[in-house]
């Protein structure tokens, strides 16, 4: 008997406060934010960050490679749900950053799904993790299923799973992995950073079958 099983959605590359708005009224749990992050137009300056967190209290994540102490602490006036990392963060950092969090700001780690993904580095300070399907993959391409599975053994903490998602193979994802939830962005907007809500209204209807379909089943 299973449950507890309920997939969490995490929408990704948030740019515009209707957008967050649009989501918070679809309770959508986590709305991710990318804050100066070079190579991604779903990148905002930090006071475009601060006023979208504002229209999502408690939901807000913030997306962040190599960041210096003074972006974090500006961040964390909003009392974000959690720091994602991507960038080259050393577990030493993270350790250190988390004696700057409020306790209920949590650290996310970022790692691709790759042989040479190494989750254990991070077993002590990541309270999640965050595994993406690498951008050299192609979305045509098989899902990595095998090795994403194998990662999440290794984490030892909960999962969400990331890259080229959407409303046309989440379902499978799901079904497959099990994962504590998803995380997507482009494979739920209009444009790079525009969410499209028709396309996350079919991604929740998915993950609300699958919750329908694990409860009662072991």
């Amino acid at each position: 008997m299973d449950e507890k099983f309920s997939p969490k959605l995490k929408v990704c590359g948030v740019t515009r406060l209707e957008d967050a708005t649009a989501l918070v009224a679809r309770n959508v749990p986590y709305i991710g934010v990318i804050v100066e992050v070079e190579g991604t137009p779903r990148s905002v300056e930090r006071s475009k960050a601060l006023a979208i967190a504002a229209c999502a209290p408690r939901r807000t994540v913030f997306v962040l490679s190599n960041p210096d102490a003074a972006l974090v602490r500006v961040l964390l006036e909003s009392a974000p749900v959690a720091l994602q990392f991507h960038g080259r963060e050393e577990p030493e950092f993270l350790v250190e950053l988390r004696a700057l969090l409020p306790k209920r700001t949590e650290i996310w780690k970022a790692l691709p799904v790759v042989p040479e993904a190494v989750p254990e580095r991070y077993a002590e300070v990541a309270d999640r993790f965050v595994l993406e399907r690498p951008k050299t993959v192609s979305r045509a391409g098989p899902f990595p299923f095998a090795l994403t599975l194998a990662l999440m053994k290794r984490a030892s903490r909960p999962v969400l799973v990331a890259g080229c998602l959407g409303p046309k193979n989440v379902f499978e994802v799901v079904r497959c992995l099990r994962p504590y939830g998803v995380d997507m962005a482009s494979g739920v907007e209009e444009a790079p950073g525009i969410k499209d809500m028709q396309a996350i209204d079919e991604v929740l209807v998915a993950l609300s079958a699958q919750k329908v379909l694990f409860v009662g089943h072991s």
